[in-house]
């Protein structure tokens, strides 16, 4: 049993490391589509849109690193 109980651990900081990369990933393309050079000048991306990336970057920044930090605990 100690097998499966390894294996599930290290699925579950799998995860946890890839709840780290949605954050970052969303930070690239927000800039990205903010720049003129990057989409062109004939593209102008809504503020809407702007604001609710960042609120959702900070989310799940946050729900990242308590992730990451019980990952820890789970480990020891």
């Amino acid at each position: 049993m100690t097998a499966f109980g390894g294996a599930s651990k290290l699925l579950v900081a799998a995860g946890a490391i890839n709840g780290l990369i949605l954050p970052i990933t969303l930070s690239i393309v927000l800039i990205a589509g903010n720049k003129k050079e990057i989409v062109g000048k004939d593209y102008h991306h809504s503020r809407f849109l702007t604001v609710a990336g960042v609120i959702i970057i900070a989310f799940t920044l946050y729900a990242g690193i308590i992730s990451i930090s019980n990952l820890f605990s789970m480990f020891s």
